[in-house]
């Protein structure tokens, strides 16, 4: 089984959540999406602490797809630097990895 990742990014509005999960899956890039609702960000941008509320956006992934899921959020996504984070799934249930890998692979 490859390596899983759960990519993690943060987003102004539920509306550019869906259409970033929604590209993402059609281009296979990943299996699984969930936007998760408002919550507030409080962080130091350009000299300035800042607060905002955003929604939360988990991806799940193989690490051979990881660049191109990146390029893909940096192209489509509204902020000049939006927080893009790949964590390790380091353990999952043998069918829920496969289920992943098969989708990435286009073999769904």
């Amino acid at each position: 089984m490859p390596e899983l990742l759960m990519v993690i990014t943060t987003v102004p509005d539920r509306a550019i959540g869906l259409s970033l999960s929604n590209g993402l899956l059609e281009q296979k890039l990943i299996a699984c999406a969930q936007l998760l609702p408002a919550l507030t960000s409080i962080y130091e941008w350009q000299g300035k602490v800042c607060e905002a509320t955003e929604h939360l956006l988990f991806l799940k992934t193989t690490k051979d797809k990881y660049q191109q899921v990146e390029t893909y959020l940096q192209a489509q996504h509204p902020y000049d630097e939006p927080e893009i984070i790949a964590l390790p799934i380091v353990l999952a249930s043998a069918g829920y990895g496969q289920w992943i890998e098969s989708i990435v692979q286009g073999e769904s």
